[in-house]
């Protein structure tokens, strides 16, 4: 999905033309991106901090959404 929407390069000569997003290195960026997301869902504390600002559903969804990341 990200390498497919990628805008075409200015030229062939361009030396990002053929940049590609690859699996581990989207694998590291995902990571850092929900990091701190990660970390917050296995805290008790932070768990109720997320459902009192946002519900009990979005917080149970976020935990098995970051579950499903590796958290």
């Amino acid at each position: 999905m990200i390498n497919n929407h990628l805008s075409p390069p200015e030229s062939d000569t361009d030396p990002d033309a053929n940049w590609t997003l690859s699996r581990p290195a989207y694998e590291r960026m995902i990571d850092r991106l929900f990091a701190d997301l990660m970390t917050a869902v296995g805290s008790p504390k932070a768990r109720e901090a997320i459902t009192k600002r946002f519900g009990p559903e979005t917080c149970a969804s976020v935990a098995a959404i970051m579950k499903g990341m590796g958290a």
